[in-house]
């Protein structure tokens, strides 16, 4: 698994994805806060054997990124919300955000 904060043109997660191929990985899965795709960064990933990749809707993905079977999309609007609530009212986050 590997993890960034965001994947724009995707080249980081394309040499960590075939460092960790080279090591022995048989599955790798990439995952990124903010997934912004730029250029031909889902070309890239796909080519870089990456067999997943999970980002959140934290910024709007364009309809040809969406429908790739390689993105997965997790939403955090109820999170986000939640802790802009909880702010406003200046209540504590802590709990929002322990295990």
């Amino acid at each position: 698994v590997l993890v960034d904060d965001i994947i724009d043109t995707g080249l980081g997660v394309c040499k960590a994805g075939l460092a960790v191929k080279e090591k022995g990985a048989k599955v790798v899965v990439a995952c990124a806060t903010h997934g912004i795709f730029s250029g031909d960064a889902l070309k890239n990933i796909e080519e870089a054997a990456i067999n997943e990749v999970a980002v959140t809707n934290s910024i709007p993905l364009r309809a040809d990124t969406r429908s790739k079977k390689i993105v997965s999309i997790l939403s955090i609007h109820i999170l986000l919300g939640e802790t802009i609530r909880r702010i406003h009212n200046d209540e504590s986050l802590s709990s929002l955000y322990s295990t």
